[in-house]
């Protein structure tokens, strides 16, 4: 019962980790630039108008967070999970045949608050 807790904590916390990666590798610099130009475009801004400035810092401060969120899921994750890569699993040619097989998608959704 412990061993399927387990399971199932490590596998919330890597789609939580999935999900939270997945929205901060969409904001590197040239997406964030691409995603400001849409705006500015939409609302008729250029880069001098004080407006547009307002915006950018908008997507910087939510950018900051989605990063300070994945750092926190990823550190939560090292605490839950500690492995010595020395060692051998016990259940190592488990592992393997596992992992050769295509792993099954669940129909659970995670969902992250912002």
């Amino acid at each position: 019962m412990q061993e399927a807790l387990g399971d199932l904590e490590a596998e919330v916390m890597d789609v939580a980790i999935d999900a939270v990666g997945e929205q901060v590798s969409f904001h590197d610099e040239e997406s964030l630039a691409l995603e400001m130009a849409v705006v500015a475009a939409r609302e008729s801004l250029r880069p001098t108008d004080s407006a547009f400035d307002v915006i950018y810092q908008q997507k910087m401060q939510r950018v900051e967070e989605l990063e300070r969120q994945l750092a926190q899921l990823t550190a939560a994750l090292e605490n839950t999970i500690k492995l010595d890569p020395k060692l051998v699993a016990v259940n190592d040619e488990e592992v393997k045949k596992k992992v050769a097989k295509p792993r099954k998608q669940t129909k659970k959704k995670v969902e992250l608050s912002a």
